[in-house]
């Protein structure tokens, strides 16, 4: 049987295109009878919750006036959208100056805004392609960890994953974090990556972007280090070199945001304040610099959680339990009629295939596939220990990979879906 990878590439790839056009419009026309297309002032009325603050950032350097916010537009405007109360900001000229969010989306709609114009088509078609690529991605590194059949599925079924695809119509991080994040999961898993410095170089910037767009990365490239140095046992002393080639290539890309951040807050570091959601579920110590102003400004965010947490274990171990469980749900409360019907769906055909492929591929294939299930189980575990939204956006980033646990969850305990596979390919 001969297989044709760069034809099934291409399938995965239009059926991802299709899906993310054609859902969002159906949802936007027909559900909520609104405009799917929006331009101008319309547009930038339109947004709403944090797609306010991305796309406000984005127009404050389309004119000059850096990462920083206009509060008096948005005072005019009557918009509810105030971060006076954030911990590090710096006033000039009226434009208030902070790190609250990362600067890599930022920067991707203000340079989509001017080139395209300010309208909903100038950040949903680049979203669209990279939503669709990822979908390539993931099918490379299912067929570079299991087999060609196991990738095929994993693709068609992020291609249609209605999360994701609804997503890409948002002002959000996530389509572009995701896109990055697999892109350095397939780099990284690349057989005889080792070999190429250059591939330590690629390595570290796409890390370091991805750490720019949403922090949650951060934590994990320790674990990336230790991973590929113990995995590659040929010729140590050149995965050592290989591995500080990279670091230093992560390093330089995080260096400019971390000098900004000195230079104004006089406070050297990547992390942003969006990090002080760890606290959002803990009533003792909101995020507000009016309750905790020198706890907050005198230290790290890291130790004010082991403070907590050795101050109160009780109160953490129940939330750390109920925000696990809420994470793994396949819905919350607060979700729409519409939402829960497709995310419980998508839960029921996704989540416990991915856990049966989680065990199986720990068990058959841990030399390949351990670090995709250490990520899955670290963004897991962070996020039961930190905060979990109650749109479970922030399980979106393993969403891909758990598409391909599934996938070869139902390879391996449905002899039907091999045969339906294998009759695709003929």
């Amino acid at each position: 049987m001969k297989f044709n990878r760069k034809k099934i590439l291409f399938v995965i790839f239009l059926l991802a295109v299709l899906a993310r056009f054609s859902m969002p419009y159906i949802r936007e026309t027909y559900y909520f009878h609104s405009p799917f297309i929006r331009y101008g002032n319309d547009f930038v009325g339109s947004v709403v919750s944090d797609s306010i603050g991305y796309n406000d950032l984005a127009r404050s350097l389309m004119r000059g006036n850096g990462f920083a916010f206009n509060l008096q537009e948005r005072d005019k405007a009557g918009e509810n959208f105030d971060l006076r109360t954030n911990l590090d900001i710096f006033k000039e000229n009226g434009l208030y100056w902070h790190k609250a969010v990362p600067p890599v989306y930022p920067l991707f709609l203000a340079t989509v805004y001017f080139l395209f114009g300010i309208n909903t088509l100038a950040y949903f078609i680049p979203q669209t392609l990279l939503g669709a690529l990822t979908c390539c991605l993931i099918y490379l590194i299912a067929e570079e960890l299991f087999n060609n059949k196991v990738a095929i599925m994993s693709g068609l079924m992020l291609a249609f994953y209605p999360d994701l695809v609804f997503w890409t119509y948002m002002i959000r991080t996530e389509t572009l974090f995701i896109f990055l994040l697999v892109f350095v999961f397939w780099l990284l898993l690349k057989k005889g990556v080792e070999q190429n410095y250059l591939y330590a170089v690629v390595i570290g910037i796409v890390i370091g972007l991805a750490c720019l767009t949403r922090i949650t990365i951060f934590y994990f490239i320790p674990i990336i280090v230790v991973w590929k140095y113990l995995s590659y046992r040929e010729n140590r002393p050149r995965v050592f070199l290989w591995l500080l080639i990279l670091l230093i290539s992560l390093s330089a890309t995080l260096l400019p945001w971390a000098v900004r951040n000195y230079i104004l807050f006089n406070h050297f570091t990547v992390i942003t304040d969006e990090a002080g959601t760890i606290f959002l579920d803990y009533p003792n110590h909101p995020f507000s610099p009016d309750t905790a102003s020198s706890d907050f400004k005198n230290k790290s965010y890291l130790q004010l959680l082991i403070n907590f947490i050795w101050n109160n274990p009780g109160e953490f171990i129940v939330k750390t339990i109920n925000r696990f469980f809420k994470y793994l749900s396949p819905f919350t409360p607060p979700m729409r009629g519409l939402a829960k019907v497709y995310k419980g769906v998508s839960w029921l055909f996704v989540m416990p295939a991915s856990f049966i492929g989680l065990i199986l591929s720990a068990k058959k294939y841990w030399k390949t596939a351990s670090l995709l299930i250490l990520f899955v189980l670290y963004y897991i575990l962070l996020h039961s220990v930190t905060f979990v939204d109650d749109g479970l956006v922030y399980r979106y980033p393993i969403q891909p990979f758990l598409c391909i646990f599934a996938a070869c969850g139902y390879w391996w305990i449905c002899p039907k879906c091999k045969r339906m596979v294998l009759g695709l390919l003929h």
